[in-house]
């Protein structure tokens, strides 16, 4: 909304509205004009680039007459506008191109708040509906949509496919692993929600039953990333000797490489999955897949030195995982910097490290060949950003400071390890 947070343009987004009587939604930029190259639209370049992928979105109409929640339209209805009038229902905007990665963040948070404000001699009957009803509408989506997100055109999002088709295609062949898990993640929490057990046998069926057998499919996202990495060096070294360690993917050169072209993002996305599953499965022959699956990233994740990793992979191995490893994630925390704007860090000088440059010209602080070991330097030490970037960035940030982060790197881990009683008083 104007005057609260600006609408980007690095998307897809549809601005609620009323035409003719009744209720839509129409696509920035309004007006189609002659098409993306039309010189009265480059203030949308970033929307242009996307419609030249895909489709032209500009003008597009959609329905929009459900209705927004009391609730929530009151936290924007009672916000004053610079003129003196109310934001209303035609200020809203809806972003069009979502992802899974977002989805599940959304699930995570949608089932915390509802075990700590839903339920209980205090529960708040009227957020745990909304949450339920958001849950169960979304599964309906997704479910009736071939699993996958859809957008106002009817095709699914650019990163929002969880469908067979697109699982078996080349271009999914590293990324399924972690889709899949969004997506036993959508029907589990429909079914702690709803209790209705039609979502609990379509959970059980993507998991257990063929051709999907998802519960296994999640655990295959680590090797399928060593298999990426020897396809990469072998385009890029046609004539390499079959006796090159970069071509086995079991070696420490592989490892090495693996970890330079991950995707940090996709541990996020990961943890805020196991930590739902985790917390809703009871079946020992799932949890056991679960625990396969969860070991597979912890592999790169434990050098990461973050705490909330630690305290979700903790709930999997509640028995075993050491105290020397909660140790280890308070130590994180209070190396946790009080102040969050993301400062110029640059470790570039340092004898003890080695800097190895991976995907995005990213430098990485490594400790050496032999060991083949990253290293996380302290939060305090490296720059700050969001538990969705790589933490063995040892060069970044910016000189002026001029952009803030979020404290949620402390506070939901502190919060959440109080909560399952990781942390103590």
């Amino acid at each position: 909304m104007e005057g609260l947070e600006q609408v980007p343009t690095e998307g897809i987004f549809f601005k609620k509205m009323i035409k003719d009587g009744k209720i839509i939604a129409k696509a920035r930029p309004f007006d189609p004009g002659l098409g993306p190259d039309d010189p009265n639209r480059q203030e949308f370049d970033d929307v242009n680039r996307r419609a030249r992928m895909t489709e032209d979105f500009a003008g597009l109409e959609t329905d929009a007459s459900f209705p927004i929640p009391e609730r929530l339209a009151k936290l924007y209805r009672s916000v004053p506008k610079a003129d003196g009038t109310y934001f209303s229902d035609t200020d809203v905007y809806y972003k069009a191109d979502t992802s899974s990665d977002e989805i599940i963040g959304h699930l995570f948070l949608y089932k915390i708040a509802y075990d700590t404000l839903c339920e209980g001699e205090n529960a708040d009957t009227e957020l745990g509906d909304i949450i339920t009803d958001t849950v169960l509408r979304l599964a309906e989506h997704v479910l009736f949509n071939d699993y996958c997100l859809v957008d106002a055109t009817g095709q699914p999002t650019t990163w929002g496919k969880m469908s067979r088709e697109y699982f078996n295609s080349l271009f999914a062949w590293s990324d399924c692993p972690l889709n899949c898990l969004v997506l036993l993640c959508i029907f589990k929490l429909a079914y702690y929600l709803s209790g209705d057990e039609k979502w609990e046998k379509e959970y059980r069926k993507l998991a257990l039953e063929p051709p999907y057998r998802y519960a296994d499919l999640a655990g295959e996202y680590r090797e399928r990333y060593k298999q990426e990495a020897v396809y990469q060096y072998r385009m890029a070294h046609p004539d390499a000797d079959e006796n090159d360690p970069n071509l086995d993917p079991d070696s420490k050169e592989t490892a090495i490489r693996v970890q330079l072209i991950l995707n940090y993002s996709d541990e996020e996305m990961a943890m805020l999955a196991y930590y739902l599953l985790f917390q809703l499965e009871t079946d020992p022959f799932l949890l056991e897949k679960y625990r396969k699956g969860i070991d597979a990233w912890w592999i790169s994740i434990r050098y990461g030195d973050n705490p909330l990793w630690t305290y979700i992979y903790r709930l999997a191995y509640p028995d075993t995982v050491g105290q020397e490893d909660l140790e280890k994630a308070a130590w994180a925390l209070k190396r946790h910097p009080v102040d969050t704007r993301n400062w110029r860090s640059d470790h570039s000088f340092r004898k003890d490290l080695t800097i190895l440059y991976g995907s995005r010209k990213r430098a990485f602080a490594f400790e050496n060949k032999e060991s083949g070991r990253f290293v996380a330097l302290p939060l305090d030490e490296r720059p700050h950003g969001k538990y969705n970037g790589c933490p063995f960035v040892m060069i970044g940030g910016d000189k002026e400071g001029r952009q803030l982060e979020s404290s949620a790197t402390y506070t939901l881990p502190y919060w959440l390890g109080r909560f399952h009683g990781m942390i103590e008083e």
